[in-house]
């Protein structure tokens, strides 16, 4: 019988350690939230490449914003990611997020340029500088 009670403390012992405090993992869409913008900064790294310190690191803002620290992020993966089908999912809406914005920044950029062409279009020709135009004519004083 005193094994019995012992076997239940230590399952319970081992059980509780196992699990860990649900009040350090990000909610479910807070996650994704905060993976969705990590990879948009992680991109906006590779792009602008600068050693300027007065830029801000991409990757620090997203931590920033969202009130939250290196571990807390890879507690929350580490138990995520003992359900594949979630990250499965999560990692679909992001790429579907990602790129349904890239498609509304191609037509707005599309739009801009077609917009610039039909300016450029209407523009007049630059006239003639005035004091050239002057002297050819010859204006008499008076």
């Amino acid at each position: 019988m005193k094994n019995i009670w012992l076997i239940f403390i230590l399952t319970g012992i081992f059980a509780c350690q196992n699990n860990p405090n649900t009040k350090d993992i990000l909610d479910k869409d807070t996650y994704k939230n905060i993976m969705k913008d990590l990879i948009l900064a992680q991109k906006t790294k590779e792009v602008i490449k600068t050693k300027d310190t007065a830029f801000p690191d991409p990757i620090a803002l997203v931590y920033k914003t969202y009130g939250i620290d290196s571990l807390k992020l890879k507690k929350s993966t580490d138990y995520y990611s003992k359900d594949p089908q979630f990250f499965e999912e999560i990692y679909t809406e992001i790429l579907e997020e990602l790129q349904h914005k890239k498609d509304s920044l191609s037509k707005i950029i599309d739009s801009l340029h077609n917009t610039v062409k039909i300016r450029s279009k209407r523009i007049p020709k630059k006239p003639k500088d005035s004091f050239l135009i002057k002297k050819k004519f010859k204006i008499p004083h008076q």
